[in-house]
């Protein structure tokens, strides 16, 4: 007897094989993993598919369904009614949430039974999800009015229903819509994935925030500044200069083209009463050289970094004297766009390698001892000052202690911030513990959730007590 097989994928995919296969080894050569600009581009398609202005793509199917109902703030305490003939998947959406499913029967089409979505409504009951199922809609024009008469959002789980369709498309009748695109749908993708439809702005903005932890653009630093947050710090590792390209999406404070962009980001923010900050950098041998412009990496010696496996050049005073006014202007723009001040990063990038007796063999003024090897951020610090005044944060981050043999001492890091504490130009001083030599090293650096809580909290407490 001849095996028929039960879902035969390779037949689907066949035709588009290696154009598939073509487009996958592109983004892995470019790098670009997670919401690209193909993404961005299916997005747009699947809106016009289903006739709805605003589509959010995600993992899976079940992760559509609980993004919509976290944006619509169900959660606890809460019931959200559903059918009984559909996949796991949906209760568990609810469930994830903390809400909790309410199940009803089907009609004769096995679809929700309206009849019976209406005698479950109690006080609690917050949404409705409608399943979609086998090409056909269930009576969204019906359901609709239901929810409208009882104050409650209309949801659909449309997982096998891409592109079904009545005299209207279903996001003219309920709040969003979820679709899955497991390889077995009649939209399949090479793997899962998911998506959200909606014709409501505002809950797609909340969508795209959800997915991505909290992060949309302008709007992360902005959320954080409703929920009260004093102050907010952005532009991790912000490059200074040409010579030290972005190899992570790191912002360019390098040219003024920032300035209208921080402008218009603080304005926003200050309405809130939230002072808004950049971290700037000099990354120095901790970068490539085949980045940006292909400038190559420089440091206080020829010290190769294992991790990113550059062989920089030892920096002369015309390298110094530029990063040092590149700093300055970098802080300036800073405070040109509104800004409330700076962190200027240290520890593991150039004015960190500096300091540290690993990568700094130097024997001119700015290698051997700890005033020599501070001589450069000190240099740094006076020029942001003369650019930026008094009346502007600055701080800095550096290492504690870099705990490796040849590394920055607890105690060099002690006399260094003393030093630095007695220049009275920095506002304050933010602490790392570790290096960055190997990934189990920065691991380490920046503990992961299943480290100890707060491992080198009391080393940064002893720093404390010996600095103020």
């Amino acid at each position: 007897m001849k095996k028929v097989p039960f879902n035969d994928l390779s037949r689907i995919h066949e035709p588009i094989h290696k154009k598939v296969l073509a487009q996958f080894s592109k983004v892995v050569q470019e790098n670009r993993f997670v919401l690209n600009k193909e993404i961005g581009e299916f997005e747009c398609l699947f809106s016009d598919f289903t006739e709805s202005k605003y589509t959010v793509s995600c993992a899976s199917g079940t992760d559509a369904l609980e993004l919509i109902l976290r944006a619509l703030e169900i959660g606890k305490n809460d019931e959200v009614i559903l059918p009984t003939n559909t996949f796991i998947a949906t209760a568990l959406a609810v469930t994830r949430c903390g809400a909790t499913p309410i199940f009803v029967d089907n009609d004769e089409f096995y679809l929700i039974d309206t009849e019976e979505v209406e005698k479950n409504i109690t006080r609690k009951t917050k949404a409705i999800i409608a399943v979609n199922l086998y090409g056909q809609l269930a009576n969204l024009k019906e359901l609709n009015k239901i929810a409208k008469a009882n104050s409650l959002k209309l949801i659909e789980d449309s997982a096998q229903s891409h592109g079904a369709s009545n005299e209207l498309y279903s996001n003219n009748y309920s709040v969003a819509a979820a679709y899955s695109f497991y390889p077995g749908k009649n939209l399949g993708a090479w793997g899962d994935g998911g998506a959200v439809t909606t014709n409501n702005k505002k809950l797609y903005e909340k969508i795209l925030m959800l997915r991505n932890w909290g992060s949309v653009k302008k709007y992360y630093h902005e959320e954080k500044a409703l929920g009260g947050i004093g102050l907010s710090m952005f532009g991790g590792s912000s490059n200074v200069s040409e010579d030290s390209p972005s190899v992570f999406g790191n912002l360019n404070v390098g040219n003024d083209a920032t300035i209208p962009f921080f402008q218009e980001f603080a304005e926003r923010m200050h309405q809130h009463n939230t002072a808004l900050m950049c971290q700037i950098t000099h990354m120095g041998r901790r970068s490539h050289w085949n980045v940006g412009n292909w400038v190559s990496n420089i440091a206080p010696s020829r010290v190769r970094e294992p991790s990113h496996r550059s062989f920089p050049r030892e920096a002369d005073i015309t390298d110094i004297n530029r990063i040092i006014k590149d700093f300055g202007q970098a802080a300036y723009r800073c405070k040109k766009g509104g800004l409330d001040g700076i962190e200027v990063l240290c520890h593991n990038h150039l004015l960190g390698q500096f300091l540290s007796p690993s990568t700094n063999l130097r024997s001119d003024m700015y290698g051997g001892s700890v005033n020599n090897r501070l001589r450069l951020i000190l240099e740094t610090l006076t020029e942001i000052r003369d650019k930026v005044g008094d009346d502007f944060i600055v701080g800095i981050r550096m290492a504690a202690d870099e705990q490796m043999n040849d590394g920055l001492s607890f105690n060099e890091s002690l006399e260094a911030s003393q030093r630095l504490q007695e220049t009275n130009m920095i506002d304050f001083i933010n602490l790392n513990v570790g290096h960055s030599e190997t990934e189990r090293a920065l691991a380490e650096q920046i503990p992961g959730m299943i480290s100890p809580l707060a491992p080198h909290f009391k080393l940064i407490k002893k720093s404390k007590k010996n600095i103020y």
